[in-house]
């Protein structure tokens, strides 16, 4: 009596534990990865102006329109006060409706000319027309420099003085 007794409470112990180490697995949302393509088979178009142009001219167009606007980025009072130059690289994406997203500083030089630099990319007009790739619009990184120069030409600004 006692070894059935104790095998039915021995099967009644395992099978409680058996049922306690249930296990609960989570299943991780896997995250999502944001493509994006340097060179696509067509680049985006900066400004309607250019479409006038096909090929290798439309690309100089738009680079040349960046630049155009590249060049109205204020420099902030108080890096000029402290006669302060460099060259900011500011990264950012063209979306597949040819807004600009995912600003980012790539490399800075000083905070100040870092957070006008980005402020300036950040408020920068929406492409007039997205890249493709196979037919199918994509998005597009660029990385531009930003060169804050006081005294003569700078590669995106136009050349500045010092206020008095």
């Amino acid at each position: 009596m006692n070894k059935k007794l104790l095998l039915i409470l021995l099967s009644l112990f395992t099978l409680n534990f058996t049922f306690a180490q249930e296990e609960i697995i989570e299943i991780a949302e896997e995250p999502q990865v944001q493509t994006f393509y340097v060179i696509a088979e067509e680049m985006p178009v900066f400004s309607e102006d250019c479409l006038a142009f096909e090929g290798e001219y439309l690309t100089r167009c738009t680079n040349l329109k960046i630049q155009e606007y590249m060049t109205k980025v204020n420099y902030p009072q108080l890096a000029l006060d402290n006669d302060l130059e460099g060259k900011v690289y500011v990264g950012f994406i063209v979306d597949y409706d040819g807004s600009v997203t995912d600003v980012t500083l790539e490399r800075g030089a000083y905070k100040l000319l870092d957070d006008a630099a980005i402020e300036h990319v950040k408020n920068m007009p929406d492409f007039f027309k997205p890249g493709y790739e196979n037919g199918k619009e994509v998005r597009i990184k660029y990385i531009i420099p930003i060169v804050f120069r006081l005294y003569g030409g700078g590669s995106y600004n136009i050349p500045l003085t010092k206020k008095e």
